[in-house]
């Protein structure tokens, strides 16, 4: 029988807690990381606020989790993410910080954790966003980490070349989470910039992850989820 263990930050909510009901579906293993379970019946949980400056507490979990455990893949999906708004003017250097921490530190640090217990046919997933490879105006930290996350999935898939694990990021567009409601008031005027007029539901980009772990064709990608922008 093999095992198959999805490992993912952010798991709580939203994208996160779909990707875990659909790995759970199929019969993966689940070990959450989040500050709070929120309830998931997932196989492990690490509660854990990825914002602080030290992770090494939670990378000793982790090492000591996996150590003597046999999987035929791992899946390593790091989701979490610390939205805010602030400019360029005016930039908010206390919450990118956190920020930072969150997108960036955390995922590295939980890489070189992991990467030794990964067979071939594992895989690294980022979740970036459409703002990745663009930006708007208002939100100049959360855009500069998400570029920030498109490299470093980049960066993966070069360090991790010949391994047999591969990489790759995901780029969602508006999804319907709890995050988005509490910063939009007129969720028409983002349909209305959609060449299909709805927002995405976290199950999609769930299933885009699931395709992108089962196919290494993927790997250094960056895959847009985002349902069509209208560029003006």
């Amino acid at each position: 029988m093999t095992r198959s263990l999805l490992i993912i930050s952010g798991s709580s909510r939203g994208i996160g807690k779909a990707v875990a009901e659909l790995f759970t579906e199929n019969g993966w293993s689940i070990w959450g990381i989040a500050r709070s379970d929120a309830g998931c019946a997932y196989e492990r949980h690490f509660t854990f606020d990825l914002g602080c400056p030290d992770i090494g507490e939670l990378v000793a979990e982790l090492k000591q989790a996996l150590e003597g455990q046999q999987w035929s893949r791992i899946a390593l999906v790091h989701n979490a993410f610390s939205y805010y708004k602030d400019s360029i003017d005016a930039p908010d250097l206390a919450a990118f910080n956190v920020a930072a921490n969150v997108a960036l530190k955390s995922p590295m640090a939980i890489n070189a954790a992991v990467k030794p217990y990964m067979n071939s046919g594992s895989s690294i997933i980022y979740i970036g966003s459409t703002l990745a490879h663009k930006a708007v105006a208002g939100c100049a930290g959360y855009v500069t980490l998400k570029h920030a996350v498109a490299g470093l999935a980049k960066a993966t898939c070069q360090d991790l070349a010949k391994s047999g694990i591969h990489s790759c990021c995901v780029h969602p567009g508006f999804t319907r989470t709890e995050m988005l409601s509490s910063h939009i008031s007129d969720e028409q005027a983002i349909t209305d910039n959609l060449c299909i007029e709805r927002l995405l539901a976290p199950s999609e980009v769930a299933e885009m992850v699931w395709f992108c772990q089962q196919h290494p064709m993927v790997n250094g990608a960056g895959i847009d989820v985002n349902l069509g922008q209208i560029e003006k």
